[in-house]
């Protein structure tokens, strides 16, 4: 076995997806900082389901490993996209040759690493990937995000529970799982166990909250007098809670008459729930202008967002991880989050005001709270700048190190 054997990261999936959910964050963040710290280890790779064999990933599909995808950055240069992820070498044409019979890489795969960051549904992949490793003298390591589906099936699409299980039952047979949180570890031994499945070895591996190219702010902000500005940061899906959140606005809005609040929601609704779209754009409609849906903004209107709000709030009822709540404290807005899961996991060590988000009393008494009490939002402010945060150079790091000790 090599002494620094290499990583190979199957990126596939993100490299063609412009979406920006949290698993697609984690998988740009992670491969840029592979290809930053650990150069001459790590190496992309994608899955060719037509031959069942892994391919050095090719020049023009990983562009899409950009931290900021095309999709939301026509403008920028191939230089420019390139340099988002400094240590990958462009792509050559051989490589449509396997790994296996490749001249770079086959010498390479007996004690390398195959390291599985993506959610593999469908076409029994993750079966494939792993039996395509193992044959070759590879070991295989993923990183696990979440049951929910399992755990949580009124919020999943028809038939995605039973490819989650499928899913779940592929991962029992590889050799190290990176889950995302304690939350999500538990819930892999809950399920693992219900199904009367052995477990790889588990190392839980925290995401990052760092907010890539944008330096943490150290200080509190001033607190603010006149209009007060919330964010929501969130795909609008139902396990997102929009509609309690849009409840609880109607209770300020009942409430407290004239207070001086406004809210911005950034977030792509789901295809798969017209009917939330549908809700949610006409609450609107009828909020006239205190609530603000950007369905789709680039990585610089965000940071202006994050920059201008007052305190976030993120009312999702079930997460893996809840990439929002920690990217809010490296801006130093507060954030209301649940008391309860993952969440409450994120939000212990500070800068959080924790509450039943699946209550929307609850949750409204918490918004009136950070807009009327501006020693409150500092309090919490303070509280953001001085607990630690994970940047995405120590995750990658802390996923290199899981992967030599194991």
């Amino acid at each position: 076995m090599n002494d620094c054997p290499l990583i190979y990261v199957a990126a596939g999936d993100t490299a063609r997806n412009p979406s920006r959910s949290g698993i697609q964050t984690t998988v740009r963040r992670l491969v840029a900082e592979l290809g930053r710290r650990h150069p001459d280890r790590s190496r992309l790779a994608f899955w060719n389901r037509h031959a069942n064999t892994l391919h050095p990933l090719p020049r023009q599909f990983s562009l899409g490993l950009a931290a900021e995808p095309l999709r939301h950055a026509p403008t920028l240069t191939l230089a420019q996209r390139l340099a988002a992820f400094p240590g990958w070498l462009p792509g050559r044409a051989d490589d449509r040759i396997p790994l296996h019979r490749h001249p770079r890489h086959a010498r390479n795969l007996r004690g390398a690493w195959l390291l599985l960051p993506e959610l593999l549904y469908g076409d029994r992949r993750t079966e494939r990937f792993v039996a395509y490793a193992h044959r070759h003298g590879m070991r295989v390591a993923a990183i696990f995000h979440d049951a929910i589906p399992i755990q949580h099936p009124e919020f999943a699409r028809p038939g995605l529970t039973a490819l989650h299980r499928g899913y779940m039952r592929e991962l029992s047979k590889i050799d190290l799982l990176l889950p995302t949180s304690e939350t999500s570890a538990s819930a892999w031994r809950d399920v693992i166990k219900g199904e009367r499945l052995a477990s790889p070895t588990l190392k839980i591996v925290p995401l990052a909250g760092e907010i890539a190219g944008v330096p943490r702010v150290l200080d509190p902000p001033v607190p603010r007098t006149g209009t007060i500005r919330a964010l929501c940061v969130s795909t609008v899906e139902p396990r997102k809670n929009h509609r309690t959140l849009c409840a609880a606005l109607e209770q300020i809005a009942a409430t407290a008459g004239g207070l001086p609040f406004q809210m911005d929601l950034v977030g792509a609704p789901d295809l798969a729930a017209p009917d939330l779209e549908a809700f949610l754009a006409a609450a609107e409609r009828r909020f006239a202008g205190q609530l603000r849906w950007h369905r789709r903004v680039d990585s610089g209107t965000l940071r202006q967002l994050y920059e201008q709000c007052d305190f976030t709030v993120y009312p999702s009822v079930v997460e893996g991880f809840g990439l929002p709540i920690i990217e809010s404290l490296w801006f130093a807005r507060p954030c209301i989050c649940a008391n309860f899961g993952v969440m409450q996991e994120n939000a212990h060590a500070g800068g959080c005001l924790t509450v039943d988000v699946r209550d929307a009393t609850a949750l409204a008494a918490a918004m009136h709270r950070l807009v009327a009490e501006p020693d409150l939002r500092n309090r919490l402010a303070l509280e953001a700048t001085l607990r630690p945060i994970r940047t995405w150079s120590q995750y990658a790091d802390e996923i290199v190190q899981a992967l030599d000790r194991h």
